[in-house]
């Protein structure tokens, strides 16, 4: 019998879905510098009649002061490297004096207090020591991250140099720094909702839990450490690099221009891999390889991908190599995808579902990994008051585009605008503006707290005895799924060969459906099961399921491509019946057995004149009590092509 769905899609999936064309950032700039002159012009004027011509000028607000920029002392690389030594040996000191040790390992859930605690107390010790030289690195006024960023550009140049060994882009990225104001990037962090102290706690201890392993480690494995601070980058194509071969005064043969290196999601581990641990600074302190990374930062953002097509696979858990997150960043704005925070709220829902669902049934918090936090990088703050963490990336990639235009424009730099919200330059910003966010957060939290350099912090590791409940409940990283395929560059099944691999075992009819790489138009030549004949049908069996079924999600192509857009296939999900044990077990099956049925078309609504294709995704929560399937059951699922001669499903995931 069919049965209703609640879905959490926002388009209806057997119509047309419309998709705005991407936006240029750099299109509207000098409408927006207009208006945030206007702004900046009231925020003066309010600030004069409020607190008076006599009143300090440090009452008024941030960009008011800017005009009277305080001159700030430069701070050489090797200075701050020094820097860095002296902090690390205290850490180090901490170790003997703490015994902490790393024979044993953390529970997933492990309470990050005692890693953060020690990480601040050091810190503050050095933030409060007589030494006028390490005063004045750690400042403690409110403006110390901002003072920091304006007295080190010489290292900030050396963490964003990447692989260019020889440095010939260092009078660009100089250009570019001087031009990014250090008011703007205080700007791009939204007060009303900053990250919060849990989060912080969490996010600084894995890094001081790495930087502490990597100190103690003495046989250079690396496979023994705890694992690096782990970031996932969800976007448009944007943050899968398009765009970055413009960049003016650069040579398109520049390596730099490779997407792989340009985007702002590897620009962003780079920088943050060399401040916090620069390679003369790792051969002084560690050794363990100099590769082994403190942060790591996995982009996700593919072409034709937006805000419901990650949620599926947050939800799920679907990311490379099983390395679930401890940061997730939502940044489909960029390229115009789910603007309005209602196309965010869902995606942090779906982070927080099954570790929520954990706890509710008796799971210990210690045994699970926590939900990632969660970011949203958007150009502008044109949001509603809402409890989600933003950063604001817009106004800096409006300063280094323009400081930019002083450079000369090369002869063969073959400039154009030709994909991507902006170019090399805002990538390396975003890069900045996000380094500059999570580091903020994390100075404030120490500074703000009293973290007293002469406690000794209890360092006792949480012990997890294992017992038949544990095993029962989910961990948090791995998938949560009886069956869970998707491709693209970033799935589990890039090739039509381990896409048949996966099928195979549960493949019971199939007439017409295959896998398939379509390498003849753009998009659409990704991995997935394709339709190639009307009325074309699969049937796949899971037998005995293993945990159960709650949540069924679909990836299938949509297309303005006439090969595709006229296209509609059946979804029939059958629960709740056992098909394993003969006819009669089947046929009694009918009686008890639940059906959930729904059609998705591949028809895409775009006004743009060239081919445009989407990955779109439609998700159902299945009803406890009605239609999902319980362990030991069987699930089975019928796709039908019930419209033209062609669809494309590009992921399937029967999850818990």
């Amino acid at each position: 019998m069919a049965h209703s769905m609640h879905t959490l899609s926002r388009h209806s999936p057997s119509s047309g879905m419309i998709l705005p064309s991407a936006k240029e950032w750099g299109a509207g700039r000098e409408t927006r510098r207009k208006k945030r002159k206007q702004k900046y012009e009231q925020r003066i004027a309010d600030a004069v009649v409020e607190v008076g011509t006599n009143s300090s000028e440090n009452r008024l607000p941030r960009r008011v002061r800017e005009r009277k920029q305080e001159v700030v002392t430069p701070i050489k690389s090797q200075v701050y490297e020094a820097h860095l030594v002296s902090f690390y040996t205290k850490l180090a000191e901490k170790i003997a004096i703490h015994k902490l040790s790393f024979d044993q390992q953390d529970t997933l859930g492990q309470d990050m207090s005692i890693y953060s605690n020690i990480g601040c107390s050091v810190f503050n010790n050095l933030f409060h020591s007589n030494n006028n030289t390490t005063k004045s690195f750690y400042s403690d006024s409110e403006d110390s991250m901002r003072r920091f960023w304006q007295s080190h550009h010489a290292s900030i140049l050396d963490a964003s140099r990447l692989g260019d060994t020889s440095f010939a882009h260092k009078n660009w990225t100089s250009t570019l720094l001087e031009s990014l104001s250090p008011y703007t990037l205080g700007d791009s962090i939204s007060s009303s909702n900053n990250l919060k102290p849990e989060d912080i706690e969490r996010i600084l201890g894995i890094i001081v839990r790495r930087l502490l392993a990597l100190m103690h480690t003495k046989d250079g494995a690396e496979e023994s450490l705890p694992p690096p601070l782990r970031i996932a980058i969800f976007g448009g194509p944007t943050v899968s690099g398009q765009g970055c071969h413009r960049g003016r005064g650069l040579s398109r043969a520049s390596l730099q221009t490779n997407p792989a290196f340009c985007s702002f999601p590897y620009r962003l581990e780079q920088f943050l891999n060399w401040m916090l641990l620069p390679p003369s600074v790792m051969r002084r302190i560690s050794s363990v390889a100099a590769d082994a990374p403190v942060v790591e930062v996995v982009n996700l953002g593919e072409e034709g991908t937006y805000s419901d097509y990650s949620e599926a696979i947050v939800r799920n858990r679907m990311y490379p190599l099983g390395q679930s997150p401890d940061i997730v960043v939502h940044a489909y704005s960029i390229d115009g995808y789910g603007r309005g925070i209602s196309d965010i709220q869902p995606f942090h829902a779906a982070v927080h579902h099954s570790f929520k669902k954990n706890l509710e049934d008796g799971c210990r918090s210690e045994d699970q990994k926590p939900p990632p936090v969660i970011l949203h990088a958007m150009l502008e703050n044109n949001q509603t008051a809402t409890d989600l963490t933003s950063i604001i990336l817009g106004e800096a990639i409006d300063d280094v585009e323009e400081g930019e235009t002083s450079l000369p424009l090369l002869d063969n730099n073959g400039i154009n605008n030709v994909g991507g919200a902006f170019g090399m330059a805002g990538h390396l910003a975003s890069s900045w503006v996000l380094a500059f966010g999570i580091s903020h957060s994390i100075l404030s939290y120490c500074t703000s707290n009293a973290f007293d350099p002469t406690h000794t912090y209890s360092i006792t590791k949480q012990a997890s005895a294992p017992d038949e409940h544990m095993f029962q409940c989910d961990n948090g990283i791995y998938p949560p799924c009886i069956f869970a395929i998707y491709s693209g560059a970033r799935g589990n099944v890039a090739k039509p060969s381990f896409l048949l691999q996966s099928l195979t075992p549960f493949m019971v009819e199939n007439t017409g459906w295959s896998p398939t790489s379509d390498m003849t138009a753009g998009f659409s030549r990704k991995t997935g099961i394709v339709a190639t004949s009307p009325g074309a049908t699969m049937t796949m069996l899971f037998r005995n399921i293993t945990r159960p079924v709650r949540r069924f999600d679909v990836l299938t192509l949509r297309s303005t491509s006439k090969i595709w857009r006229d296209g509609a296939a059946k979804f029939v999900l059958v629960t709740g019946g056992d098909f394993s044990h003969g006819e009669e077990a089947a046929e009694a099956s009918v009686a008890v057995s639940k059906e959930t049925s729904f059609e998705i078309s591949a028809e895409l609504i775009s006004d743009g004149a060239e081919d445009r294709h989407v990955t779109y995704h439609f998700g159902i929560d299945l009803v406890e009590g009605e239609n999902t399937a319980e362990t030991g059951s069987d699930v089975l699922l019928r796709i039908i092509l019930t419209k033209g001669n062609k669809f494309k499903i590009l992921g399937l995931m029967l999850c818990e």
